[in-house]
This record gives C-alpha cells, sequence and structure tokens, in this order.
C-alpha cells in the first residue's frame, strides 16, 4: 500500500473489518483502502448532481410560463443566499463538488428568483 491508505488501514473501522473477514489479502486490503477514499467524493458528486438537477424542472416551467404566483418570494431569496454561502464554504475549502453544485444551484434558483422578482414589479 502506498503511504496515503497507510492512516486508514491502522483505523478501527479496517481492524474490524479483517475481524470479519480474515482472508483478506493485503493487495485486496489495498483496494478496499483506496475505495474508502474515494467513496466520500464520489458521494459528494452525486449528491450534487442530484440536488442541483432537482432545480431544472422549476427552472424550465417558470422560463416556458413566467408563471412564479406559487413560488415563495422568501424561500427562494433565503435559498439563494444559502447557496451562495455553501458556494463560499466549498471555495474556502477547496471542494470541486460544493463549488459545481452550488454554483450551478445559484444560477438556477437565482434565475427563479428573478423572473418572481420581475412578475412581483
Amino acid at each position: 500500500c502506498s503511504a496515503r491508505f497507510q492512516p486508514l488501514l491502522k483505523g478501527v473501522e479496517f481492524e474490524f473489518i479483517l475481524a470479519q473477514c480474515p482472508k483478506i489479502e493485503v493487495k485486496r486490503s489495498c483496494e478496499l483502502a483506496n475505495l474508502m477514499s474515494i467513496a466520500p467524493e464520489l458521494l459528494g458528486y452525486i449528491a450534487a448532481f442530484c440536488t442541483t438537477c432537482a432545480f431544472i424542472p422549476q427552472v424550465v416551467q417558470t422560463l416556458k410560463t413566467k408563471n412564479t404566483e406559487a413560488i415563495s418570494f422568501g424561500m427562494y431569496s433565503l435559498f439563494v443566499i444559502g447557496v451562495s454561502f455553501w458556494l463560499a464554504y466549498g471555495v474556502i475549502l477547496k471542494d470541486l463538488p460544493l463549488i459545481v453544485a452550488n454554483l450551478i444551484t445559484l444560477c438556477l434558483a437565482s434565475t427563479v428568483l428573478l423572473v418572481k422578482i420581475k412578475n412581483t414589479l
């Protein structure tokens, strides 16, 4: 195993896995450590994809119909502010899944909010 995964190999969770499966080879143990190090980032990308894509139908409908009567101004305002902070947080952490997801979500949610503001004025 590379030195990068040594802390994982010495962790309590990994020792538990080895205790449950004593026939795991060293090579296989390193593969498991590699998978465990990749899994959190992969989960981040999957979550980012799902939550960001969830806004697409609302944006399409809003742009198509221009009807924002049932959309809460307060909710979208707070949401856009919150997503802006999540984006800043991602930039500070240099976390690509956070940055990409929140940048796209900010654009989508801001589009709906701007149409809502235009319709309200």
